[in-house]
């Protein structure tokens, strides 16, 4: 699977939360985003040589940005289920989405609830 399509898949799932809106920006929302948002970045990208072939594993990292605590955590349960079950609409393939971490915080700038996953 390409980059590409991966960051565009996890795009248009995350775009279907309702809480979200249109508003999922890869690495860095736009100046003056409106709460809920979601930003995503990719954290890394590890290969393995196998007799089939190289097989690729990434990571990303997925912040929920809300001004309400208790509406973030919403969302991010909402997000984890919709890229548990996210497909590829290139080549109609199902991803191995493995949950690795969630953590939270609170910054001056709202409630930030942060999903780390592995494809």
């Amino acid at each position: 699977m390409k980059l590409t399509q991966i960051a565009t898949d996890i795009t248009s799932a995350l775009k279907e939360i309702d809480d979200l809106g249109k508003r999922v920006f890869p690495i860095v929302a736009t100046e003056g985003t409106a709460y809920p948002y979601c930003v995503y970045e990719r954290s890394s990208v590890t290969f393995n040589d196998t007799k089939d072939g190289d097989i690729m594993g990434v990571s990303y990292t997925i912040r929920i940005v809300s001004a309400n605590y208790t509406s973030g955590l919403k969302i991010a349960d909402d997000a984890i289920k919709t890229l548990k079950r996210m497909v590829s609409s290139n080549a109609n393939t199902r991803y191995d989405i493995q949950l690795q971490n969630v953590t939270e915080e609170y910054t001056e700038d709202g409630f930030i609830q942060t999903i780390y996953i592995t494809i």
